[in-house]
């Protein structure tokens, strides 16, 4: 696909920076820690996220969590890396959702983004309801988003009046993994705008519109 079609480059998240941050405050916080920080961290973390305290968490929040991350664009490296920090089993839903939480914190720490995380922040009392689709790895933003009537005239009333959250937008919807951005593209340049604040403001519209991944926009927040 061309940038011309799809208006919306692909980008990737980068999420170390925030990991290390992360683990340097935790082992800050903690007595006699003497060592590699993200080791720390890793060993850290993963005591604290018992059985008993993953069990805890409804399981519908656990999925909506797992849902978001899966659809997140993370540098490849970066992820390696944090598979390791955490000692990740392969096929171990449990190591899985700590993957997911960790990489959701990250995000919730990058501050080009934090208008547009802050625009996804679900209502009060919102729920996440499935069907969660657990192997999908893709956000189809043209589906999410053929029963929304009123898109046109939403994002128009939103691209241009805010510079700082239409860069943000940008950013973010660029380290989602969609697919369907050729028809919304088509469909917002039929509706006579175009632009890629237009179409990334419309898949912010779609996300926070998807009862699957509530729990995942309220784990994004900004601090």
């Amino acid at each position: 696909m061309s940038k011309q079609k799809t208006i919306l480059e692909a980008g990737k998240l980068s999420i170390m920076a925030a990991v290390e941050a992360i683990a340097n405050e935790t082992k800050a916080g903690l007595d006699d820690a003497d060592g590699d920080a993200l080791e720390i961290y890793g060993e850290y973390y993963m005591e604290n996220l018992s059985e008993a305290g993953y069990s805890e968490t409804r399981p519908n929040d656990r999925l909506s969590i797992r849902a978001f991350a899966r659809i997140l664009r993370v540098e490849s490296a970066d992820l390696a890396k944090l598979k390791n920090t955490l000692g990740y089993r392969k096929g171990s839903v449990y190591h899985d959702f700590a993957i997911s939480d960790v990489v959701i914190s990250a995000l919730a720490r990058n501050a080009d983004m934090a208008p547009a995380l802050k625009l996804l922040a679900p209502a009060e009392g919102a729920k996440a309801a499935g069907p969660f689709y657990p192997s999908r790895s893709s956000f189809d933003v043209s589906a999410a988003l053929q029963s929304h009537t009123s898109l046109i005239k939403e994002v128009a009333g939103i691209v241009g009046k805010d510079p700082a959250l239409d860069a943000a937008a940008v950013k973010l919807a660029k380290v989602i993994n969609l697919t369907g951005t050729e028809q919304l593209a088509t469909r917002l340049k039929n509706g006579g705008v175009c632009g890629e604040a237009f179409v990334a403001h419309a898949v912010l519209i779609a996300l926070r519109s998807d009862a699957r991944l509530v729990a995942g926009l309220r784990c994004a927040q900004p601090d």
